[in-house]
């Protein structure tokens, strides 16, 4: 079988294999195939042979055996990857505000071709005294990689179990787990990625003048075992341009002016740009999120009516794209940000990744796949001040997706003026498709009539735990919710336990008693309410539905003979009168003649005490959340 001369290649003779994975399912057949292995690196001494570094071997590597440190830097690092190192003298290393590494970013990427990108566990740095924004180490720890595993095989329904896919799962996970944790195929896949950002992070400084691309790149990585704070593994490699090529990224190519816009490093996915201030200094990045059956009528477009204006207007600005896997990005200004986003100023005034310009000048925020793109973009626009760009009309299911990154970002009081001018155009009706989005509206713009009949409706209504259904409702109101719920639903439970002891204690004839009882009885057994007794979370059951059931419940009419019948029936006094109940209940019912209603302690005992169940539901109060 001829050497194959890329991964496609390598791919192509071997078609019954699962190769084109991301590097998190690489496994140790991965490494046979790239012809790449751990090696012990050998010192001059037995202290040096218990080290437990690490080095990966690279084919067409220039320098073969030994691979050396790579500058000052590593060595002083590889100089405390010994037994007696602790963990956390390698992150006071790496925190050092005038040490040798410089912090990029708090992960880096793995590419092969244009197509495929994966972001990978681990802090990368970059050589403090050659200025560049070349990546030479990065950081990995052992648990995170093990958690990023684990959530490579997702269940259909996390929510439910489900012992076969749970089972599948974790069979799958012991095939990837690595018989060696220090010798992980994944440390390859970051290696490689540091070498690919190098190489392209050069090939930028080749198109402004610099010297450009090495012929090998050398790579160094550090992983610690958060459970073993002695020992780490330190791993150095060189890999050559040409292994470096094996993978179609980066080419050889000046890059494109797409790709400057985006990222340095990341630059494969179909972008749409939207230029809020073309002055900006800030990319903001925008994953579109992948449909959610669960959240649909949170994911879908608006198809109303009254929305047709607003839809047209921003359609023209930011046209539909077929790719599933797009993003969007935003130029805007960071200045405005700090200025409207307590959160956006506390992240641009510290050291993080998103405060540090990239190659072209540009800073990235790089947001959760969660957010409207449209809703996102009006939000821009009102806090850098383009009030002709604001809608003046919006749907309430857009008012909520705004609400959402408004509420994400600290940023009410830019959007209060056209939130409260919307809202009044709005129908303030609250019912079960518009309680969750009425919620989370009332709550960010400060609506505190709306959110008390939001909430009171949601107490009333709903059968189960509440379902925010992908909107980002405060745990504390959903938890305060479902208290309440179950809590009047308790008091309830608990008035019909003690109303049942108390009919039966109750002095009356054996006839009325066994009439009322039964009567009561099996009424709440068609309302659920006992025989069994209900037990929390309630499923199935709203109090609406249970104050209904109380409401419409009547002891059946019985009156006993009146003098009339005395004097022409024998042992009249004897007989109970039933009067059947007319259905529907049309008209009221009348007292036959000739006879006397019969009233007792038993019947009013029913009647006052279905009466005090039926309480008063209360919805919360705004200011309590706050």
């Amino acid at each position: 079988m001829p050497r194959p001369a890329s991964l496609r290649d390598l791919i192509r003779q071997h078609p019954r294999e699962r190769l084109l994975v991301q590097p998190l399912e690489w496994t140790a057949r991965h490494l046979e195939l790239l012809r790449c292995s751990f090696e012990e690196e050998e010192g001059k001494n037995k202290e040096n042979e218990e080290e437990n570094g690490k080095e990966v071997e690279t084919p067409e590597a220039k320098e073969s055996g030994k691979n050396k440190p790579v500058s000052r830097f590593a060595r002083t690092a590889e100089r405390l990857a010994t037994s007696e190192m602790k963990t956390a003298a390698m992150k006071k290393l790496l925190a050092e505000v005038d040490g040798p590494l410089k912090f990029l970013r708090p992960f880096g990427y793995f590419c092969y071709g244009f197509e495929h990108e994966f972001r990978l566990h681990g802090a990368v740095f970059a050589e403090r005294a050659v200025g560049t924004q070349a990546p030479i180490f990065a950081f990995m720890q052992r648990g995170m990689i093990r958690i990023q595993r684990e959530g490579v095989f997702s269940l259909p329904r996390p929510r439910r179990p489900n012992p076969p896919a749970e089972l599948i799962r974790k069979m799958r996970l012991k095939q990837l787990e690595p018989s060696d944790p220090w010798c992980d195929p994944y440390i390859l896949a970051v290696l490689i990625g540091l070498a690919q950002s190098q190489s392209q992070s050069q090939s930028l400084e080749k198109d402004s003048g610099s010297k450009g691309r090495p012929g090998a790149f050398k790579v160094c990585a550090v992983l610690v075992d958060e459970t073993n704070t002695d020992m780490m593994g330190f791993y150095t490699a060189t890999i050559s341009t040409e292994f470096l090529s094996k993978f179609e990224y980066p080419d050889g190519l000046k890059p494109t002016k797409e790709t400057r816009n985006i990222s340095a490093f990341t630059t494969k996915m179909p972008v749409i740009d939207v230029e809020i201030d073309p002055d900006g200094d800030t990319l903001i990045i925008l994953p579109h999120a992948k449909p959610n059956p669960e959240a649909e009528e949170y994911e879908e477009e608006e198809e109303e009516e009254e929305e047709e204006e607003e839809e047209e207007e921003l359609d023209a600005e930011m046209p539909d794209v077929e790719e599933p896997d797009t993003q969007t990005c935003f130029k805007v200004s960071m200045k405005h940000l700090i200025l409207a986003s307590p959160r956006a100023k506390k992240m641009f005034e510290g050291n993080y990744a998103e405060a540090q310009p990239g190659v072209d000048g540009l800073r990235r925020w790089t947001f959760e796949p969660i957010f409207d793109p449209k809703a996102f973009r009006i939000v821009m626009n009102a806090i850098h001040g383009h009030t002709r760009k604001i809608p003046r009309t919006v749907s309430l299911k857009r008012l909520a997706k705004i609400a959402a990154i408004v509420d994400d970002l600290d940023c009410a009081k830019s959007l209060w003026f056209f939130a409260k001018t919307w809202i009044t155009d709005l129908d303030m009706h609250v019912d079960d498709d518009t309680v969750r989005w009425w919620m989370l509206v009332s709550f960010v713009f400060d609506e505190q009539d709306q959110f008390y009949t939001a909430t009171l409706h949601a107490i009333l209504e709903g059968d189960g735990p509440f379902d925010a259904r992908g909107l980002p409702i405060r745990p504390k109101i959903i938890d305060t919710i479902d208290s309440w719920r179950k809590n009047y639903i308790k008091r309830i439970v608990d008035g019909i336990e003690s109303l049942t002891g108390s009919l039966r204690e109750q002095k009356c004839s054996h006839e009325c008693k066994s009439m009322t009882f039964g009567a009561l009885t099996l009424h709440l057994m068609s309302a659920k309410l006992i025989f069994p007794s209900p037990s929390e979370p309630y499923l199935g059951m709203s109090l609406r539905r249970i104050f209904r059931q109380l409401t419409i419940f009547e002891l059946p009419r019985v009156y006993r003979p009146g003098e009339s019948f005395a004097s022409n029936m024998a042992r009249s006094r004897e007989l109970w009168l039933f009067q059947e109940t007319p259905v529907p209940r049309l008209k009221p019912q009348k007292q036959p003649e000739g006879t006397n209603a019969h009233t007792c302690d038993l019947r009013d005992l029913v009647k006052s005490s279905l009466s005090s169940l039926l309480i008063t539901a209360s919805g919360l109060d705004l200011p309590d959340f706050r």
